[in-house]
C-alpha cells in the first residue's frame, strides 16, 4: 500500500498520505488559497512566544524561535523536461529549485500561525514549484484534522516568528526529511521545539525527480533525489553565521529515516543520527536500505537513535518490527527506544494534533498515548542531539529519565565496535607487525560483525596493482596473501597474487602461484565456462613467460 489517510490503523506500511496526482493537489490549492489569505492577515500582531496550543505540556527551551524559507535552485541538476514528447529541446537554465525551510534560535519578528507554514509566498520564478509543494502541505494539513476544523488549525497560533533577528552565535545544525512524498509541515512541533533548545532545524519537500514526476516513489533514483537534495541543503547552510558546520545531525521520518541514514553513510562529518519509526526496521521493508547501491554499514560510524513503535502481536494495530538492518550498524553507537500504544504517524506532529482537535476516533486508536508519545518523542530527540552534538554529558541520564516516563517506553543502548582498518592501515599493520597479526585483526571482525564484508575481494586485489605500479612489491604482495586468506578458492586471486610475485622478481613463488590457480579454477563458482577458459589460458602464458622449467 503506497500511502495512508492519517488515522488508519494500516499506516504501518511507512507511506504518509502520499498524494500522486499534480492535478489533485493544485486543485485543492486553489480550493484553499482565499481561506490561506484571510488566515494569513488574522495573526500579525506579535505576541508573546511559547504559548502555542499546538505544544501541549511541552516545555519550551529557552531560545526565542525565528523561521524562514529560502527558495533557491540546485543548478548542479535540471528539474524542467528538456526533451518533452514531439517538442524541440529546451534547456533547464534554472536547475531543481528548492525551498528550505528554516526554524532557528532568535530574537524578535512577528508572530506566525500555521496558515504562514504553508503559504509563505515564493519568489516568480519559483511560482510553478511553490504551488506543488505549497498543495502537499495544505492537503496533508487536512488530513492531520478532523473534516471542517482546517480554519481553525490554520489560523492557530505557533511557536515560530517570521523576519526575526538570529542570534549572534553558532549552533549545532539538524536536517530531517520526512516521509514518503512528504510534506515539510509534518513535523513542525519537533522543529519548533529544538530550535527553542538551541538548534538551527531544516527540511525541505520530498518531491520528484523532476516537473514532469513531481511526486517520490520508493525507488533508488527518487530517495537519490531525496538525498541530494538534503547534501545540497546542509551546503547552504553550512556557511551561515549562526551554524556550527562541524556540529551536524540528519533525522527522518518513515523512508525519511532510510535517507538519513544514507546521507550519513556518505557524508562523514555526520554526528547523529535519529529515526523515527524508520522503515529500514519493517518486516519486508529493510532491503530499501540494505539494496540502496551505494549502502554500506563500514560508512556509518554517526550516533544513532532508533525511535519506533513497541512489537505488537494482536489487533489492528498489530506490528513486529524487523531490526537485522540497525543490528548490522556495528560501528555506530546506538540507542534503542521503543514506545507503546503509538502508531506510524504518531511519531510526526500528527500525534499532537488528533488530540488537541478532537480527532475522530479510529479503530483502537489512543490520542491520549499519541500525544504523550509524541511529546516523549520531542523530550527524547533532544536530549540525544544535545548529548551528542553538545557533549551535555547529563543528557544521557536524562534521556534514561524521559524514556522511563514516555508511554510504555523502553531503552537499550548497544555500544560501536572500532570501525575496521582500511586495506591500506591492514596492509601496514601486516607489514609492520607481521601477517599472523593482520590475519587475527580479519578473525576478530569475523566474530564481531560477520554480516559486514570487512576485506573487499576487488578493494585488495585493486590495492595490490597499485602498489605493484609503485614498486611497493613487499606491501603489494601482503594485499594479495590478505585477500586470499580471505578468498581461499579464487583462482583470479592466486592468479594476481603470481603477478605480485613476478613485480618482486620472486619467480619461484610467482610459479606456485600460478599453479595454484590452475588447481582452484575448476571449482571457483565465481567464473562461468568461458570466464574459466580465459582465465587458464592467461595464466598458462604467464607461467610460460617464467621461463623454460615454469610448465
Amino acid at each position: 500500500m503506497r500511502f495512508s489517510f492519517r488515522g488508519n490503523s494500516q499506516d504501518q506500511s511507512g507511506g504518509r498520505c502520499a498524494l500522486s496526482l499534480l492535478g489533485c493537489l493544485l486543485i485543492a490549492a486553489a480550493a484553499f488559497l482565499p481561506l490561506v489569505s484571510q488566515a494569513a492577515r488574522s495573526h500579525e500582531q506579535p505576541a508573546e512566544p511559547h504559548n502555542s496550543p499546538l505544544w501541549a505540556n511541552l516545555a519550551p527551551g529557552k531560545y526565542h524561535v525565528g523561521f524562514k524559507y529560502i527558495y533557491t535552485f540546485d543548478r548542479s541538476r535540471t528539474w524542467t523536461i528538456t526533451r518533452g514528447y514531439d517538442q524541440p529541446f529546451s534547456p533547464d537554465l534554472q536547475g531543481r529549485p528548492i525551498r528550505i525551510s528554516v526554524w532557528y534560535p532568535a530574537s524578535g519578528g512577528r508572530r506566525m500561525t500555521y496558515n504562514d507554514y504553508v503559504h509563505g509566498g515564493a519568489p516568480p520564478l519559483f511560482k510553478t514549484y511553490d504551488a506543488i509543494v505549497r498543495a502537499q502541505d495544505l492537503l496533508h494539513s487536512r488530513l492531520n484534522v478532523p473534516k471542517g476544523s482546517l480554519p481553525q488549525f490554520l489560523a492557530t497560533p505557533v511557536n515560530a516568528y517570521s523576519s526575526a533577528a538570529p542570534l549572534n552565535q553558532r549552533f549545532p545544525l539538524v536536517l530531517y526529511c520526512d516521509g514518503l512524498d512528504g510534506d515539510t509541515v509534518s513535523n513542525f512541533v519537533l522543529e519548533e521545539y529544538l530550535a527553542s533548545n538551541g538548534f538551527v532545524v531544516a527540511t525541505m519537500p520530498t518531491i520528484g525527480p523532476s516537473s514532469g514526476s513531481p511526486t517520490q516513489n520508493r525507488t533508488q533514483p527518487d530517495l537519490e533525489a531525496t538525498i541530494r537534495d538534503m547534501e545540497f541543503v546542509w551546503s547552504v547552510l553550512r556557511a551561515s553565521p549562526d551554524v556550527a558546520p562541524e556540529e551536524l545531525a540528519v533525522m527522518g521520518h518513515s523512508v525519511g529515516a532510510i535517507e538519513a541514514v544514507l546521507f550519513a553513510m556518505r557524508n562523514g562529518d555526520v554526528s547523529a543520527v535519529v529515526g523515527l519509526d524508520g522503515t529500514y526496521g519493517f518486516q519486508g521493508a529493510t532491503n530499501v536500505l540494505t539494496g540502496f547501491y551505494d549502502y554500506n554499514p563500514l560508512h556509518m560510524g554517526s550516533a544513532l537513535l532508533d525511535l519506533r513503535r513497541a512489537q505488537t502481536n494482536v489487533g489492528p494495530s498489530a506490528f513486529v518490527p524487523d531490526l537485522s538492518a540497525v543490528n548490522a550498524l556495528h560501528y555506530s553507537p546506538r540507542t534503542l527506544v521503543t514506545l507503546k500504544g503509538m502508531y506510524h504517524t504518531d511519531f510526526t506532529t500528527f500525534g499532537i494534533l488528533a488530540k488537541e482537535f478532537n480527532f475522530p476516533p479510529f479503530a483502537d486508536r489512543n490520542y491520549n498515548v499519541g500525544s504523550a508519545g509524541y511529546q516523549s518523542v520531542c523530550r527524547i530527540v533532544r536530549d540525544f542531539l544535545q548529548s551528542v552534538l553538545i557533549g551535555d554529558s547529563g543528557m544521557a541520564s536524562r534521556l534514561s529519565a524521559d524514556v522511563a516516563s514516555a508511554p510504555g517506553g523502553s531503552l537499550n543502548r548497544v555500544a560501536s565496535i572500532p570501525l575496521p582498518p582500511s586495506p591500506q592501515q591492514l596492509v601496514a599493520i601486516a607489514s609492520d607487525r607481521g601477517l599472523d597479526a593482520a590475519e587475527e585483526i580479519i578473525q576478530q571482525y569475523k566474530r564481531d560483525a560477520p554480516d559486514n564484508v570487512i576485506v573487499s575481494e576487488s578493494d585488495y586485489n585493486s590495492l595490490g596493482y597499485s602498489l605493484l605500479a609503485q614498486k611497493s612489491f613487499d606491501k603489494a604482495i601482503l594485499a594479495l596473501l590478505l585477500d586470499c586468506y580471505v578468498y581461499p578458492g579464487s583462482a583470479n586471486l592466486a592468479d594476481s597474487l603470481g603477478d605480485m610475485y613476478v613485480g618482486a622478481g620472486q619467480t619461484a613463488k610467482a610459479r606456485e602461484a600460478y599453479r595454484h590457480a590452475l588447481d582452484l579454477l575448476p571449482n571457483d563458482s565465481e567464473q562461468n565456462v568461458a570466464g574459466k577458459e580465459d582465465l587458464k589460458q592467461t595464466i598458462s602464458q604467464s607461467i610460460k613467460g617464467l621461463g623454460p622449467d615454469g610448465i
